[in-house]
């Protein structure tokens, strides 16, 4: 991946809200010209460039089709844990229904496997992977709806079929 603006701070410098600091931010978009693999389960991920590319090859070749939220999870310390979740079918908008089924899978997985885990997400589509009214509206969704639903996001970011992002927090309220 091409060079990133920033420099990220280590998880233990993170928040205790494990949401992203907005230190996090990459300074602009970033072309996927290369190739990316997700992290292994087991591995570590140290900074939010490395969330970024997880998540992007988690994605992979899905980035051009219909818009999706894939869902990752990492230990308290960011350690990747086995176990990603594809959400497709989205609607245009985010709605009650989808909101509270999303937050339930994301809950129970938790609750039952990996006890203080939280998620990495991707809010994913063709054309994407910027601050669009598609992301924010669902980037502001899906946080809204962790909060409501006791769960936490580490990392939210935006994949297209093109360019990829870490989403900060209050942009996309």
């Amino acid at each position: 991946m091409a060079h990133h603006e920033s420099s990220a701070p280590s998880p233990s410098q993170s928040s205790s809200t494990r949401d992203p600091d907005p230190a996090w931010e990459v300074a602009s978009c970033e072309p996927l010209s290369e190739r990316h693999s997700p992290g292994l389960p087991g591995s570590a991920l140290t900074s939010s460039d490395e969330m970024l590319d997880h998540l992007v090859g988690l994605v992979g070749p899905e980035s051009g089709g219909p818009a999706s939220v894939w869902i990752s999870f990492v230990t308290q310390d960011d350690t990747i844990l086995p176990v990603a979740i594809p959400v497709e079918d989205l609607p245009s908008f985010p709605d009650e229904r989808t909101m509270e089924g999303i937050s339930a899978l994301v809950r129970s997985v938790v609750a039952e496997n990996f006890p203080g885990a939280a998620a990495l997400v991707a809010v994913v589509r063709a054309g994407g992977g910027d601050y669009g009214a598609h992301e924010r509206r669902w980037a502001g969704a899906l946080w809204r709806a962790s909060e409501a639903g006791g769960w936490s996001v580490r990392a939210m970011v935006a994949v297209g079929d093109g360019r990829a992002r870490v989403l900060v927090r209050e942009r996309c309220l």
